[in-house]
């Protein structure tokens, strides 16, 4: 009897942590949909109402860890005025785990924002809703990919450990 617990226990927990590694995907998803959306509303608030950067950083709430990012970011923005990229990589690395490429071109936005001339703000702005674009679709196409791999792997690992233990 305790055997049959100790292997309906295996069995769970193995697929509880498929299930857990594919919301890594949805997570990351989420998490450069709001991206997206902060920037395309970053540009309209500097195009139409020009709108101090510290006040658009608390203008909008997102669900994801970019809400998470945006705050320390805002925080560094106002706490020290000759902050470097690497400042704002070591708090991207703090929130979410994302590719270097991700991570080098998210810090450079972050970096460049109110940092430039206002026509030249609103093109980096364009440029970097389009590369964010990108990623985002590239991200769905893995999370579509990869999430169902995961949960199936955590069942198969745990039916797989259960027989080995029988």
């Amino acid at each position: 009897m305790i055997k049959i617990a100790i292997l309906i226990s295996l069995f769970l927990a193995s697929t509880y942590l498929g299930f857990q590694t594919a919301t890594v995907y949805d997570e990351k998803l989420k998490f450069y949909q709001d991206c997206t959306k902060f920037l395309k509303n970053i540009k309209s608030e500097i195009s139409f109402f020009k709108t101090d950067l510290i006040s658009m950083f608390d203008k909008f709430k997102f669900q994801s860890k970019f809400e998470t990012l945006k705050n320390s970011i805002k925080d560094l923005y106002i706490q020290n005025k000759e902050f470097n990229i690497q400042d704002i990589k070591n708090i991207i690395d703090k929130t979410i785990i994302i590719d270097d490429d991700e991570k080098n071109k998210l810090a450079q936005m972050f970096f460049e924002i109110g940092k430039i001339g206002y026509y030249e703000q609103l093109e980096k702005i364009s440029y970097y809703i389009q590369a964010f674009d990108e990623i985002e679709s590239r991200v769905e196409q893995k999370k579509n990919k990869m999430m169902p791999f995961c949960k199936k792997m955590g069942a198969i690992i745990g039916v797989l450990l259960c027989i080995i233990l029988i």
